[in-house]
């Protein structure tokens, strides 16, 4: 067999890689330890630093398609209608920028997005029309075989804690990881085609594997996914008329993986009656809650999109999901469909499906004329495309780095190997040199906001640990850097030595990043300085983005009470009281999240309460919501107090709150309601132990 080029083996080498490392997203809260070796670790799949992970791995297609542009004149394109749509695709995302009201998170994965672009065009232009598409989509197997492995010695770790964990295998969250396994699982039965017999053995038990993990993450959007895209890849490779015994490996596949998964839930039901394992899931709630939050999510997405037809940028999302009043602030809406529109609009989700009808056309049009060899790999290429979009019916699949990457990989892989899906272009030097400029100035920024990353979470890591002079120089690094990195600069405000160089710098953070937290965080540097009225504007501010958040209202109900306000921090408090019949409290993702800032709006309601009766009602309320705190909230923050918390409560939050509950408790002892006084002793009760475990 011919050696592969570089260029190939540059492309399979990210495929590979990206399957792997591609699966965080930049939350803004991570803290990264000082030294090398924390920052390899974080490139290798940790959570701190994915922007810089994903610039470095962006540096292997950019060099191939240069090399591939300076070795070659012609080279393969897409067919022009469909070349057209996906460059369209890709400029919306670089036009969203600027309807960005957070322009520097938008012009980050912007970058992203346009290097995307770059190896979608880099794979048709280098692979090749035979070997380059299999080998491939054979290193997308090996990485997703890789994420199933991590994923299964993940629950083999887990699984003495909690019997029905969902895993994460290296990446962000459970349903993400389902996309790129159930990926790995349709290309594996593809491989498991192939006549070579160790590619057949090989393929088969990394399907089954891909399978097991895809089962252990509880994603019930990724199975269903699943099914369709197998139904796709199962009609694809009959239309071809592949012969039933060429069929067989892969259904054998799909057998081993369902005995592995139904081994793993005999394991768990055995191991829950021989205890003594606490099988109180930590995930049931999330599953009871996911559909009702998913449709409160696309309810709102859909009122963004009303208010913002045109899109409010890439990343955006986030800072405005709350404000429909629906949910609590969230990443994405877990549709990729109205995650385009919603950031980047109407023409960028128009040429992203114009896009896709061509390919459809492409990779089907002559198919029972294609060569029967490369026959599974074709039908794997499909099924996982088809798979990647029913799944991004329920989950924001295709905004990720990894499952994007891969998703237009796998685009370039089946036009290639299509009857009509490319053509071949005559590129002239300076178009050839322009377009490589191009690919490395984008890439040059990519690795300029990876580097912004690193040290902004390198500051937030010195600063808790009180290194503040440390920290300080870090955070003045990340905004020497970029005057709009708004984290970076509240960093730098909360590390002020001055109550008025912290204004000053909160101030500034809040024009460039005007988010939740940093309205709150101005409102904290405004009080600080006895400017009350100053601080109350701000937090009121904050509640434009999203209304219903309750530590918002919680510091305005208190500035109120401070300023002797009495009008308004009695509106606050009932309007905080409200907010406990809507969806936006009732319905959370994770059900062992239990809010209890309104219990102190309660607690205020009652001492202007002439009433007695509507008093006690109030108190009542109030426990009620203490007590649901001390049974399910205050179980996950203990298990995994080794770990910090759970839910961002940490044990140290979770022990404040429940003293509350205490003096309440002792409240409602001295002035118990009538026909409530066993509630009292059941809620004492649980206030003790929930008291008692945390203190352990």
């Amino acid at each position: 067999m011919k050696r592969p080029s570089t260029e190939i083996i540059l492309l399979c080498a990210f495929a590979a890689l990206t399957a792997i490392l591609g699966g965080q997203l930049s939350t803004g809260r991570q803290g990264l330890e000082p030294g090398f070796v924390p920052l390899l670790k974080a490139l290798a799949g940790g959570f701190e630093a994915p922007f810089l992970t994903h610039a470095l791995l962006l540096i292997l297609p950019v060099t191939a398609i240069c090399i591939s542009l300076f070795k070659r004149r012609i080279v393969h394109v897409p067919r022009a209608r469909l070349g057209v749509a996906a460059a369209a695709f890709f400029a919306t995302m670089l036009i969203s920028v600027g309807m960005a009201r957070f322009q520097l998170v938008a012009a980050s994965y912007s970058v992203e997005w346009v290097l995307i672009g770059v190896t979608f065009f880099a794979a048709v232009a280098v692979l090749g029309r035979r070997e380059g598409p299999i080998a491939l989509v054979g290193s997308l197997a090996t990485g997703c075989t890789m994420v199933a492995i991590i994923g299964i010695r993940e629950y083999a770790q887990m699984r003495a804690i909690d019997p029905n964990y969902r895993i994460h295998a290296g990446w962000i969250e459970p349903n993400a990881a389902a996309g790129i396994l159930g990926i790995g699982v349709l290309l594996l039965l593809g491989l498991s085609l192939r006549p070579d017999r160790r590619v057949r053995l090989a393929s088969g038990l990394g399907a089954a594997l891909c399978l097991l993990a895809l089962f252990l993450t509880g994603s019930r959007g990724g199975l269903l996914a699943i099914f369709v895209g197998g139904v796709a890849t199962l009609a694809y490779a009959l239309i071809a008329k592949a012969k039933f015994q060429r069929l067989v490996p892969a259904f054998v596949s799909l057998a081993v993986g369902i005995v592995l998964i139904g081994l793993s839930i005999a394991a768990n039901k055995a191991q829950v009656k021989s205890g003594p394992v606490d099988n109180r899931n930590l995930s049931v709630s999330v599953a009871d809650n996911s559909s009702q939050f998913r449709k409160l999510l696309w309810q709102g997405t859909a009122q963004l999109i009303k208010e913002n037809p045109f899109g409010l940028g890439l990343g955006n999302y986030r800072f405005f999901s709350a404000k429909p009043k629906l949910t609590t602030q969230t990443f994405n809406p877990h549709q990729s469909y109205l995650h385009l529109w919603v950031e980047a609009g109407p023409i960028s989700l128009i040429a992203f499906l114009v896009l896709i009808g061509y390919w459809l056309r492409s990779t089907l049009q002559g198919l029972r004329a294609m060569d029967e060899e490369s026959l599974g790999v074709r039908a794997g290429v499909f099924g996982a495309v088809i798979m990647t979009l029913a799944h991004g019916m329920f989950e924001s699949n295709i905004v990720f780095f990894g499952i994007g990457s891969v998703f237009f990989l796998l685009l370039a892989a089946g036009l290639l190997l299509s009857t009509d899906g490319v053509a071949l272009e005559l590129a002239q030097r300076f178009v050839r040199g322009t377009a490589a400029v191009i690919g490395f100035c984008f890439l040059a920024l990519a690795i300029l906001v990876g580097i912004q990353e690193v040290l902004r979470s390198r500051a937030q890591y010195e600063a808790l640990q009180g290194n503040r002079s440390e920290a300080r120089a870090l955070a003045s690094s990340a905004v020497g850097m970029s005057a709009l990195d708004g984290d970076a600069l509240g960093l730098l405000a909360n590390l002020s030595d001055t109550p008025e160089e912290r204004l000053r710098l909160a101030l500034e953070a809040s024009k460039v990043t005007p988010s939740t937290s940093a309205m709150r965080r101005l409102a904290d540097a405004y009080a600080t300085l006895g400017q009350n009225d100053e601080a109350a504007n701000a937090l009121r501010q904050a509640l434009t983005l999203d209304p219903y958040n309750l530590p918002t209202n919680l510091r305005l109900l208190r500035n109120a009470i401070g300023r002797a306000d009495r009008e308004e921090a009695t509106e606050v408090a009932r309007e905080m009281v409200k907010i406990e019949s809507s969806p936006y409290f009732t319905v959370r993702a994770l059900g062992e999240v239990v809010p209890t800032e309104t219990c102190e709006a309660r607690l205020y309601l009652a001492q202007q309460m002439p009433d007695q009766a509507q008093k006690l009602d109030l108190l009542a309320g109030a426990m009620d919501i203490y007590m649901k705190y001390a049974q399910v909230a205050v179980p996950p923050i203990v298990r995994f107090k080794s770990e910090g918390g759970y839910a961002e409560e940490t044990p140290e939050m979770a022990i404040k709150k429940m003293e509350k509950a205490k003096e309440l408790a002792t409240t409602l002892k001295q002035t118990p309601p009538q026909g409530r006084a066993a509630d009292v002793a059941r809620f004492e009760e649980a206030v003790d132990k929930a008291l008692s475990d945390l203190r352990k």
